[in-house]
């Protein structure tokens, strides 16, 4: 199973005081949302083969399960409708609780810091 994050750095990082607990979910992938969209006009998406190659560049392949696990559900759909329905990728689902739930249970392990290199 592959967690992508999009949240952006600091939040992923635990850099900011928000939550019971402040980090990401261990092993999580951080492309903040705005990754998947054009520097110039965010309303717009990359094309889908820029998108693939930062999927790829993260290791995230498209038979992988991949939970998108956020704030709080909210910034996960961008990444959800590009990877299930215009990439076409058969396992995608959101984490609606998202960082929100997860922190609030304590025997959740929780990570700090940039993302691990896998």
């Amino acid at each position: 199973m592959k967690f992508i994050d999009p949240r952006p750095a600091d939040l992923f990082q635990g850099k900011e005081n928000i939550w019971v607990r402040n980090g990401h979910i261990p092993g999580a992938k951080n492309i903040p949302w705005p990754t998947f969209t054009d520097p110039q006009n965010p309303h717009k998406l990359k094309s889908l083969e820029e998108i693939k190659k930062i999927l790829a560049d993260k290791k995230i392949a498209p038979n992988d399960d991949i939970i998108v696990s956020c704030s709080t559900g909210r910034e996960a759909t961008l990444q959800y409708v590009v990877l299930k329905h215009l990439l076409g990728y058969p396992k995608v689902r959101v984490y609606e609780g998202s960082w929100t739930e997860y922190s609030t249970y304590s025997d959740l392990p929780v990570a700090t810091g940039p993302e691990e290199v896998s």
